[in-house]
């Protein structure tokens, strides 16, 4: 069984940057996942970017519906890293190209919560003895 959600946003460009930051592997061919590529177009005319992450495929297709994107971004991810240079290096990168600052993160001993740009949360969580 594969699992694969398709994610509504609004800003393609701005969706690819954010995800490879946090470490996506893209399924189209990152060579064609370039800024300079952008929109992306399938037949129907939608842009649209393919990724892995975590062992879930992820297809993100821009809407211009707020109404659509406002009800995606109740979508929520957990991500279990390895350890906390993983979360480290991700936190940095996102800073690094402004997705974030220190006080938009949530953060306690074990997890970070984050939002990408369409507001969905992402949980970062580091490894614990007990894993579930």
């Amino acid at each position: 069984m594969q699992t694969k959600l398709i994610l509504l946003v609004k800003d393609v460009k701005r969706t690819w940057e954010f995800y490879t930051a946090v470490g996506i592997k893209w399924l189209a061919g990152e060579d064609q996942l370039t800024p300079q590529s952008f929109p992306l177009t399938d037949c129907m005319g939608l842009p649209q970017l393919w990724g892995s992450l975590g062992g879930i495929e992820l297809i993100f297709f821009r809407s211009e519906d707020s109404k659509s994107t406002a009800c995606d971004n109740r979508t929520q991810f957990v991500l279990n890293l390895d350890d906390e240079s993983a979360l480290t290096e991700i936190i940095a990168d996102l800073e690094a190209k402004q997705f974030l600052t220190r006080e938009a993160v949530e953060r306690d001993s074990a997890r970070v919560i984050i939002a990408d740009p369409d507001g969905r949360e992402i949980e970062l969580c580091l490894p614990t003895p007990f894993r579930l």
